[in-house]
């Protein structure tokens, strides 16, 4: 069995650190990919793919999740001071992982436009808005139009009844 002891050397962990943190809790000698792969119906290669490349989307973390019976929702503070942000913080959620709509209802009520989004992110405006459109977004992308915002993200795993 391919188990990871420790996720810092094997795997970068910048974008899928909360992901990885969820799987250490489930597997605390070391993350089984097989095991992993087998519960999300994919091969251990494209597990182990998926973390070297640091990035997926939404939509596959939220399938992680509930392959292990939970359910991810990201929430984010808002009207809070950067340093006294916690996870304990006011929270506003997103719908879900998949639905990007509070993202998105954020963008049009505040002073920002799809188009400023992208000039501040580097990253073309039809990038943006179809990821938007689709309701799904690769987590890299989610971070850096979440960082031009100023908005701080939280990644929670709740058990599902």
């Amino acid at each position: 069995m391919n188990a990871v002891k420790t996720k810092r050397k094997k795997w970068p962990g910048k974008n899928l650190e909360e992901l990885i943190d969820f799987l250490e809790g489930i597997y605390p000698n070391g993350i089984a990919i097989e095991q992993v792969a087998e519960r999300i119906g994919t091969t251990p290669q494209a597990v182990s793919n998926i973390f070297r490349r640091d990035d997926m989307k939404l939509s596959r973390a939220e399938d992680f999740a509930r392959a292990y019976g939970y359910e991810l929702k990201l929430f984010y503070p808002v009207n809070t001071n950067p340093e006294e942000i916690t996870p304990e913080s006011p929270v506003e959620t997103y719908p879900n992982a998949r639905n990007l709509n509070g993202l998105v209802k954020y963008i049009n009520e505040s002073k920002y436009t799809v188009a400023s989004v992208a000039q501040r992110t580097g990253v073309h405006s039809t990038t943006i808005t179809s990821a938007f459109r689709k309701g799904d977004i690769k987590i890299s992308l989610l971070y850096e139009v979440l960082d031009a915002l100023g908005i701080y993200v939280f990644w929670r795993f709740n058990k599902i009844n």
